[in-house]
Formats: structure tokens, sequence, C-alpha cells
């Protein structure tokens, strides 16, 4: 718009100043205003062009920086859910260990005195003599001790085993008693 104006106002200036030369001096000064004219008007293209070519390559760059960061963006919100994830599959890896070591603490812990009581019941066995030891982490009762007989460390087996049978127990037994006269 101001090239317009301006290009007007040149045009008037000559037309004023042609007013009084010759003809031919008339006509040289009326094809250089048409000239500047001219020029104005390309100069004006050129710079809408020019603008417009800015405007896109700063769209475009703008554009592409968005995408940049919707990117990262999505990088790092996979990055959270996944370490999200990890951390609530290891807490929950560390719960169910936990809650079957408890499992286990409770059946040794239950475990040792039925099986105690149930050689103490038995007339056939001096259960004084006898101890009974229950691993959790070995899932297994452990009799030691000594016994009078080889049918007597027998017979404590059979004891123990058929209290563990009784308990539903999946625990296995192991019989460490030693035979000696006492």
């Amino acid at each position: 718009m101001k090239t317009r104006v301006l290009a007007a106002a040149v045009g008037t200036l000559f037309a004023f100043s042609v007013a009084g030369c010759t003809p031919e001096a008339r006509k040289d000064v009326g094809e250089a205003g048409a000239n500047v004219g001219q020029a104005t008007e390309k100069s004006a293209e050129a710079t809408g062009e020019v603008a417009q070519g800015a405007a896109k390559e700063a769209g475009e760059n703008v554009e592409q920086a968005g995408e940049a960061v919707a990117g990262a963006a999505q990088n790092a919100g996979e990055a959270v859910a996944g370490a999200a994830q990890n951390a609530g599959e290891a807490v929950g890896g560390a719960v169910q260990g936990a809650q079957q070591e408890a499992t286990d603490a409770a059946q040794s812990a239950a475990l040792t005195p039925k099986i105690k009581n149930a050689l103490v019941a038995d007339k056939q066995i001096n259960a004084r003599t006898i101890d009974v030891d229950t691993s959790g982490e070995a899932n297994t009762v452990i009799l030691k001790g000594s016994v009078r007989s080889t049918a007597e460390k027998t017979r404590a087996a059979t004891v123990a085993q058929k209290a563990l049978t009784d308990a539903k127990s999946s625990f296995k037994l192991r019989n460490d008693l030693k035979v000696s006269k006492q």
C-alpha cells in the first residue's frame, strides 16, 4: 500500500516538473515515470513473494518443531509408563514372595507341635529324645535325636508322616534319628 502511494506521489511530482519542459523532455520524463512505476510494482511483487516464502518456511519450521516436541513427549510418556509397569511388577513379585514366605513360616510353625504331639501320644515312642525341626525354605520336617531301636525309628517316621498327611501338608519328612542304647 505504501509503495502505491509513493508511486503516485512520484508520478505527480514528475507531472508538475515537466509542465514547463520541451516535448522531448516531457516524453523522456513520462517514460522515466512509467519506468519508475513499473519498477515500484515489480519491487512490491518481489517483496510480497519473499515475504510469502519466508512465512511458508517459518510455518514449516514451526510444524517440524511441533512434531519434535510431540515425539519427545510421547517418548517421555512411554518411558514413564514402562518404569511404572516395571515398578508395579517388582512390587507385585516382592509381595507375592513375602506372602509365600509368611505362608511357609505359618505352616512350619503349625506343623512342629502337631508332629511332636503325635509322637508324644504314641506309647511305643520315647518322644523326649526326639527333636522336630521344620524348614519352610526346604519344605521339610526333620526328625533329630536318638531312639532305642530301628523299630522305634521306623515307628517315629510313620507317626510323623501320618501327622503330615492329616495336616494336608506338602512338606516332606526326613528321618535323621540315630539308634542308640539309652
